[in-house]
């Protein structure tokens, strides 16, 4: 095993306080207000929470640097993959429905002749 490799430590720098504008009751309320309707919103839909939109986190480690991708991306590409499933099913019915057509019409030419 190798030896683990200290890291050097950044001198932290010292966070000059801003001063901010107390946040008048109202407001706060409001915003838990939105909050509190985005996700009964996302409930009606059948989720627990409201959907957050894809990201890709890069993580590093030592020496080697991978992606991992959080689960919505996941999720949205298994989407994307049903999506294109049901739409080629529906292109090889429409086939079979023309199909079984020409087979009709060429029936009834037969017939016809006959």
């Amino acid at each position: 095993m190798p030896k683990r490799r200290e890291k050097k430590r950044r001198p932290k720098e010292r966070k000059i306080r801003k001063k901010t504008k107390k946040r008048t009751r109202a407001k706060t309320r409001t915003r838990t207000r939105t909050r509190t309707r985005i996700r009964a919103r996302a409930r009606a839909r059948g989720r627990a929470r409201a959907k957050t939109k894809t990201k890709t986190k890069t993580k590093t480690k030592t020496k080697t640097k991978t992606k991992t991708k959080t689960k919505t991306k996941t999720k949205t590409k298994t989407k994307t993959k049903t999506r294109i499933r049901i739409r080629i099913r529906i292109r090889i019915r429409i086939r079979i429905r023309i199909r079984i057509r020409i087979r009709i019409r060429i029936r009834i030419r037969i017939r016809i002749r006959i």
